[in-house]
């Protein structure tokens, strides 16, 4: 199934809710606020309720890239007291 993709502050009460799922809504989040769901009415009636703003995939991809950037200096700055294992340098991420 198609895709559409979003940006939404998830810092907001009833984000996402039981009866979001139960309504059939299938999403994923991803860093930088970017939110894939599938191109039904379950999520075209969550991104009204929360007030989300659709952007194309290429766009949210920026986004996500720019902020794993981000994500991947501060662990690089970080000493070994923190990255040693289990902590893993964060890796890329590429939208479905």
């Amino acid at each position: 199934m198609a895709k559409k993709y979003y940006i939404a502050n998830r810092k907001q009460n009833n984000f996402i809710t039981h009866q979001d799922k139960s309504n059939g809504l299938d999403i994923q989040g991803f860093p930088g606020d970017v939110y894939v769901v599938e191109d039904n009415s379950a999520g075209t009636t969550w991104a009204t309720r929360v007030g989300a703003t659709e952007k194309t995939k290429s766009e949210c991809q920026t986004l996500v890239n720019s902020k794993m950037t981000e994500i991947q200096t501060t662990y690089d700055s970080m000493d070994s007291t923190y990255t040693d294992y289990p902590h893993e340098r964060p890796t890329s991420i590429t939208l479905p």
